[in-house]
């Protein structure tokens, strides 16, 4: 994906860097940071929530916990004649929201030593990662047409829909793997509108700029002409140097703010602190 924009860019940008992948099998929204703007992946991927449409497969286990890997396991044993849509709802959305500890699985991108544990799985090498705490905002049963289980789910960064439907299946006594994933929405985007895979012009992709404010909403701050020296060197901003604050009830990273010059230029973020306002990227 990067690859293609680039190319569609036509070298006009030395950095392109995408602010969180997907499964091969999997489908769905992609934000792409262009030049600096890359650097706010960080703070995206800490961030924002992600949003996915999901339908998986009850009765099969496979080595990948989707469609693409070797079946490892088969449960033949029929479900409860009383399990419909309402039982399945009581059974998982309330247990399946909140906070869980969950750890990569092993066909997964995350990093062992600097090397995706993909590739190590695909040695035959397994390593085990420590769970990490992630939450499940929202857990929406959509549909039940036996075998297939179709949810829709509200995550924090980093959480494995694959690891999440395989934890769902055996609540319900049995085994289970995604046939079909689609991220909806990251944060406030939403995937409705937008250019395909296979659609990656430059005239389809100036429709969907944003700006980095509008990438990551935050408070608004905007300084006077002698702060906006001093921020831009990155020194601290007292209290005196602020013009206006524009401070909405935003949810994302508290204390933190979009800093812009007297006439409306992006300076950088900052993070309100005892002595003021302190600089934490200021762009060049």
């Amino acid at each position: 994906m990067v690859a293609r924009v680039k190319r569609a860019l036509r070298g006009s940008v030395k950095k392109v860097g995408h602010f969180g992948s997907l499964d091969p099998f999997a489908e769905g929204l992609m934000l792409i940071g262009v030049s600096g703007a890359a650097r706010l992946n960080q703070y995206i991927q800490k961030t924002l929530s992600k949003t996915y449409v999901a339908k998986g497969k009850l009765g099969i286990k496979t080595a990948t916990g989707d469609k693409e890997g070797e079946i490892l396991a088969r449960d033949e044993r029929p479900l409860p004649s009383d399990l419909n849509l309402e039982k399945i709802k009581e059974l998982l959305e309330k247990k399946f929201t909140g906070d869980i500890l969950q750890a990569p699985p092993a066909f997964s991108a995350a990093k062992h030593q600097g090397k995706p544990l993909y590739k190590y799985a695909l040695e035959g090498k397994k390593i085990e990662k420590e769970p990490v705490l992630r939450t499940i905002y929202t857990l929406e049963i959509l549909e039940f047409n036996y075998p297939y289980l179709t949810f829709k789910a509200e995550v924090s960064s980093g959480t494995y829909i694959r690891s999440l439907f395989e934890e769902m299946a055996a609540e319900l006594g049995t085994l289970g793997h995604l046939v079909e994933l689609k991220r909806t929405k990251i944060g406030p985007h939403e995937i409705t509108g937008l250019p395909t895979h296979g659609e990656i012009v430059p005239s389809e992709m100036a429709l969907q700029e944003m700006s980095l404010g509008q990438a990551l909403p935050l408070c608004e701050i905007r300084l006077n002409e002698a702060a906006e020296i001093k921020f831009s060197h990155g020194n601290n901003i007292s209290p005196s140097g602020i013009d206006q604050v524009t401070a909405e009830d935003i949810p994302y990273l508290p204390g933190h703010a979009w800093v812009y010059g007297p006439k409306g230029n992006l300076l950088g973020m900052g993070q309100n602190n005892s002595a003021g306002l302190k600089p934490v990227w200021v762009l060049s």
